[in-house]
């Protein structure tokens, strides 16, 4: 995850556009006897986590604001700019969450589908350690039942976008627009920090990568979940993959002031999930169940819709205003 506790103020992006190939399919090896029941249990994972930060309450979008790349090589970034009718309260509806207001999706500047790929992005935003540290353990507590392994990998400096998002105050918009056409300001987005996933290695030393939060630069969720060296070669190229260190695990448990969310998270993975009656569905169906069960966890729901984002936060994702 591109995340404002770990980059360095003054830092941009310097990653080029992801070019891909015509086929873009997920190319899973079906040598693996573990790999339909892993990719099973972590669908449920996954599933439970999209849920979950749908319904975080999130600022109500005015205005998207393209910025022009310093240089061809690089991603498009897309500054989202809350309604000013809200005067910098970031708490609004759930029903409003992850929907841009109707008169954006008539601009000129962007189609329908861009329109959807950045609601897409925007719910996922900054959260990829958030999955790792809600789910990990359970994650691998559940995966250890077929003697495979779970990490939590650290990509430094990111992974290569289609695009990146960043959000302003509507306070701060006006000078943002001046200054970014002559790029006299620099953008903590997506684009910017290192980013969070799951490694899975089986028993028989597969590994595969799991990523919560790939809607955030702009990929199809589809790939969620890929071999690891399919991921390497599409998402991540020469940046280095590690384990995430324990001073680097902590550091996000001290600054992570939302943990009463993902402690519920934790919790309803624990005790609300049917696992035989999940693993006799086919995908679609048990994707629908999850959603449906986080959706009526009365405990997690409260906590997801308590989770604020605050004028103080977005503060700390964007500068130079």
């Amino acid at each position: 995850m591109p995340d404002s506790r770990r980059s360095v103020e003054g830092q941009s992006s310097k990653m080029p556009v992801r070019k891909r190939s015509a086929d873009t399919s997920p190319d899973i090896s079906a040598e693996d006897p573990d790999l339909p029941a892993i990719k099973s249990i972590l669908q449920v994972y996954h599933t439970v986590f999209t849920a979950a930060a749908a319904s975080i309450e999130s600022p109500l979008i005015g205005k998207i604001q393209p910025l022009e790349p310093p240089t061809s090589r690089e991603p498009q970034t897309y500054i989202l700019i809350p309604d000013r009718r809200f005067n910098g309260r970031f708490s609004i509806p759930n029903a409003l969450s992850t929907d841009f207001p109707p008169e954006i999706v008539g601009s000129d500047d962007l189609d329908k589908e861009m329109i959807l790929k950045l609601q897409k992005a925007y719910t996922k935003m900054f959260l990829c350690d958030s999955a790792l540290e809600a789910l990990e353990a359970v994650v691998g507590q559940k995966l250890a039942e077929l003697d495979a392994k779970v990490e939590w990998m650290m990509i430094i400096g990111g992974i290569t976008a289609n695009f990146g998002i960043a959000i302003t105050t509507p306070q701060k918009s006006d000078v943002w627009e001046k200054k970014s056409k002559k790029h006299e300001m620099e953008i903590l987005s997506t684009l910017c920090g290192d980013h969070s996933v799951f490694q899975v290695t089986s028993a028989d030393g597969t590994a595969y990568i799991a990523d919560f939060t790939l809607e955030q630069f702009g990929h199809d969720v589809s790939e969620w979940f890929l071999p690891k060296t399919l991921y390497l070669e599409r998402y991540v190229g020469e940046r280095e993959t590690r384990p995430v260190t324990e001073t680097e695990r902590e550091n996000v448990k001290v600054a992570d002031s939302d943990s009463p969310w993902l402690e519920a998270m934790h919790k309803f993975c624990e005790e609300e999930l049917d696992w035989e009656q999940l693993m006799a569905m086919e995908d679609d169906k048990r994707s629908e169940e999850v959603t449906k069960k986080v959706e009526a966890s009365e405990n997690l729901m409260t906590e997801c819709k308590q989770k604020k984002f605050s004028v103080e936060q977005s503060s700390n994702l964007v500068w130079g205003g």
